[in-house]
């Protein structure tokens, strides 16, 4: 009796070091997935923003705002060129319509062409002071952001975290549960 109960024994501190080991080999891919997650949502609340970062897209709405007040102006004198207003309206709007980071680049890349040729033509509009100030007032903001957001580290947080992802063991793994790479607002 006491040789059949050693065997059961030693049958079970076996399959608990089996259960263990497989234990142990499936942890490590699924908390790999867990970090790849978490650091993930640190890099897209970079682009989206959160209650404690200001994101990309915050600054993005910033110059849109900055370029409507500026066609306010520019609306006010008879000398502006419409089809230069028109231009930076068609580009707010694609600003705001597009959803890709890479589509909102370019909506923003023509909108600071039509801004930047609609301020060109309404800096040599005679405008009583307070407008001609709140003109270059507008126009040294929409440049300041715009310097602001081409120095932001988003882009390089994105491919950082894209490398470590296509680097890591748990990639397979990462993409079957939806963990994707981070486009790059470029």
């Amino acid at each position: 009796m006491k040789k059949k109960n050693d065997g059961v024994k030693a049958v079970g501190r076996v399959s608990a070091v089996i259960a263990m080991v497989v234990l142990i080999l499936a942890a490590i891919p699924v908390g790999a997935c867990i970090s790849l997650s978490r650091e993930r949502n640190n890099v897209t609340a970079e682009y989206y923003g959160s209650d404690d970062v200001y994101g990309v897209l915050d600054q993005v709405s910033m110059m849109v705002s900055e370029a409507s007040n500026l066609v306010t102006i520019a609306e006010k004198y008879s000398e502006t060129d419409l089809t230069l207003v028109d231009a930076v309206r068609t580009a707010q709007n694609a600003v705001k319509k597009a959803e890709r980071p890479a589509d909102k680049y370019a909506a923003l890349n023509d909108l600071t062409t039509a801004v930047k040729a609609m301020y060109r033509q309404i800096k040599n509009i005679d405008m009583n002071e307070e407008d001609a100030t709140y003109r270059e007032s507008l126009m040294s903001n929409y440049n300041s952001d715009l310097d602001y957001l081409m120095r932001d580290d988003y882009n390089d947080k994105a491919a950082a975290f894209n490398d470590a992802l296509h680097n890591s063991p748990a990639y397979a793994l990462a993409k079957l549960v939806g963990i994707g790479d981070v486009e790059l607002f470029a």
